[in-house]
């Protein structure tokens, strides 16, 4: 883990070994989720499928960013690792789960469709929905948003010092991040494996509704 020199330190190494851990995890959970009721697939189990692809190519990406000393394209990724719990969330607000899941597989966007209640399902109306539980997410949300779309984020991290006496500005033009301290690497994979998490939660959640209904099918 060292580029021109420069090795992460013991936290950032700590951070890396649960992402690992948490990829083995998701690949486990999605072998379960594809086992239960034997063997049946239904729409929700594709959708899930998807978001496990996702988690599985985010995490690898992640991983190499934050290896290579590039923090700027790792906060890129960890917003779009964010949205996949976000949007599979989407799943328990809607009263046709399956019905929902074949719609976006055919390209119709979440954010034109309603849940329940009749409300639009945006990423604002999701991440507001999200943040009872998880209050943190909505301020990580908007700073991240920032380096999705080319922004002021991108001029202040180009931006290594200044001197007002001088009048001159030192600017980074390199993929290296190495001015960063050492909380701004451990920040963003605790974020990254916080999200995994959560995709976790909705993964277990629908393995649980598939082992109760093979139950009640039973019966």
């Amino acid at each position: 883990m060292s580029e021109a020199g420069h090795r992460h330190g013991a936290n950032v190494v700590s951070a890396l070994e649960k992402l690992e851990v948490l990829r083995l995890a998701t690949i486990e959970l999605g072998a379960e989720m594809l086992r239960t009721d034997e063997g049946k697939i239904f729409p929700v189990d594709l959708l899930a499928i998807s978001a496990i692809k996702r988690s599985l190519s985010n995490t690898a990406a992640v991983r190499l960013l934050v290896e290579n000393w590039n923090l700027v394209a790792a906060r890129t990724i960890l917003r779009a690792h964010m949205d996949t719990p976000l949007r599979l969330s989407a799943v328990w607000l809607v009263d046709d789960p399956h019905g929902f899941a074949m719609k976006v597989q055919t390209g119709e966007r979440i954010s034109r469709m309603k849940d329940r209640n009749g409300k639009r399902m945006t990423d604002a109306y999701l991440i507001g929905h999200m943040s009872a539980e998880y209050p943190w997410i909505t301020e990580v949300y908007d700073r991240l948003s920032g380096y999705v779309h080319f922004s002021a984020n991108h001029l202040s991290v180009s931006i290594t010092g200044s001197d007002d006496d001088t009048r001159v500005l030192n600017f980074a033009l390199t993929a290296q991040d190495t001015e960063f301290p050492e909380f701004s690497w451990v920040e963003v994979i605790d974020c990254f494996n916080e999200c995994t998490l959560i995709l976790h939660r909705y993964l277990e959640g629908w393995t649980l509704t598939k082992t109760n209904r093979q139950i009640l099918s039973k019966l």
